[in-house]
């Protein structure tokens, strides 16, 4: 009998933002929805280049989305009711990567907003993120309590952007530095480099 293959295993940054996101719940229960804090990072599938054309773009899961309106029907409803009280009624989730649009990056947004049951607002460039987060500054500063972002970041964006969040109080920001598509040197340059930024910067993933 044809036998169906195993469920295949959450990549290493799938596990982290499952991880992240327990963290955002038990930090909310003890400190109450104006200081939840947390992050969550994409996963990423390295198993493609055996496989036709089909099979490689849905496992080159960079930290990447496709395009804002494709994200209306991958991700669920805004949680109402009981559920709107808890942390994920004052999260949201900004991914700023040079392939945030690109079309194979559509399985990893799926894949992520099931895990955190939060859309995925995607921006190509830091510079491009930072002047929506200046032009949305006077409605978020009348919204209590502050509603916490978590933005996941190219390690190219990340010096501009983290830069100005480090900056910008007005925001209750967590930061999680993608470096996926880099190797090991890149990965602990990142980590050097965050450690200047402190609380601001969960991780480097």
């Amino acid at each position: 009998d044809a036998r169906s293959p195993p469920p295949r295993a959450p990549a290493p940054a799938q596990k982290a933002a499952a991880r992240s996101l327990s963290a955002v719940r038990a930090g909310s229960r003890s400190r109450g929805p104006a200081g939840r804090r947390g992050s969550r990072s994409p996963g990423h599938s390295e198993n493609a280049q055996a496989k036709p054309q089909q099979a490689r773009r849905s496992a080159s899961m960079g930290a990447a989305s496709t395009t804002a309106g494709s994200s209306a029907s991958a991700c669920p409803p805004t949680p109402s009711g009981p559920e709107a009280s808890g942390p994920r009624a004052f999260c949201q989730i900004i991914w700023c990567d040079q392939r945030a649009f690109k079309e194979d990056s559509a399985n990893l947004r799926i894949e992520l907003e099931a895990a955190t049951r939060l859309p995925a607002k995607p921006h190509k460039s830091a510079e491009k993120c930072i002047r929506l987060l200046q032009k949305k500054r006077r409605a978020r500063e009348r919204v209590q309590p502050r509603m916490l972002s978590v933005f996941l970041v190219s390690w190219a964006n990340a010096p501009v952007l983290v830069q100005y969040l480090s900056e910008a109080p007005h925001l209750a920001a967590k930061v999680v530095v993608l470096c996926d598509m880099h190797g090991a040197r890149v990965r602990e340059a990142a980590q050097r480099w965050s450690v200047q930024y402190g609380p601001l910067v969960a991780k480097v993933a």
